[in-house]
């Protein structure tokens, strides 16, 4: 048995991805979401790897929402 002590980091903004995939030439992304709420406060776009993808959706069947690529995202002046 290994007696390493082990020191995790937080990782600012972050959210963890269920599942990625491309289909017809669309990345998408799913991460957990149990309700409405929740998906509101889910980040507007995010970045994986270098492409951005956009909030898209939410299944309150499966309790996911979703995040594509394909779209244009704007940036705040403020």
């Amino acid at each position: 048995m290994n007696n390493e002590t082990l020191t995790a980091q937080p990782i600012p903004n972050a959210i963890p991805i269920m599942s990625a995939y491309t289909l017809d030439g669309i990345k998408w992304a799913e991460t957990s979401c149990r309700d409405y709420d929740q998906f509101a406060t889910l980040p507007p776009a995010i970045s994986i790897e270098g492409d951005e993808y956009a909030r898209s959706g939410w299944n309150s069947d499966s309790c996911k929402a979703y995040y594509r690529t394909g779209w244009k995202i704007g940036y705040s002046a403020t």
